[in-house]
């Protein structure tokens, strides 16, 4: 017996009910969504990909390069800015946008930049999975941390060295 099963059509959802669109700019969309058998292919994919790597890489560059021409660092200089706590927070701090634009582009591709629903789109259903399982699941985590932080006790890395 397969793990996974097809699912009935009557299961999908329906993308007629759910679209913002007016229906006569629906036409070359699907009437079903099956996350399945999703509409992008492993082109659009792999550019996703791409795109969350160049941005995990560009961004805090470019926030040494600011912080540099905001500080009047000559280039030549610009190796030392590894050591300056405060190039490596602006750095640190531009993952968070560097993320946002990751998690902006992840949606334009699965909704066709709205046209789809997203977690229809994606198939994520929570299938008896309620609440309180994930309010006992996370604190089971973090009980689980801080046994593992206790039993080795703090380590000192990077971050940490930086913030001394």
């Amino acid at each position: 017996m397969s793990q996974i099963e097809e699912q009935p059509r009557e299961n999908y959802v329906s993308f007629d009910a759910l679209s913002p669109l007016p229906p006569n700019n629906r036409d070359f969309l699907p009437s079903v969504i099956n996350p399945d058998a999703p509409h992008w292919n492993i082109l659009s994919a792999l550019g996703f990909v791409i795109i969350s790597i160049l941005a995990i890489i560009i961004f805090p560059n470019l926030a040494f390069i600011v912080y540099a021409l905001a500080n009047s660092v000559p280039p030549s200089e610009w190796a030392n800015l590894v050591n300056d706590p405060n190039a490596i927070l602006a750095a640190i701090a531009t993952t968070l946008p560097a993320h946002l634009l990751t998690i902006l582009v992840g949606w334009m591709l699965v909704t066709r930049n709205g046209r789809q629903p997203f977690f229809q789109t994606l198939g994520w259903r929570w299938n008896g999975f309620r609440f309180w399982a994930c309010l006992l699941t996370t604190i089971g985590l973090y009980g689980v941390a801080v046994v593992i932080a206790n039993f080795f006790g703090e380590q000192e890395n990077e971050l940490t060295r930086i913030l001394k």
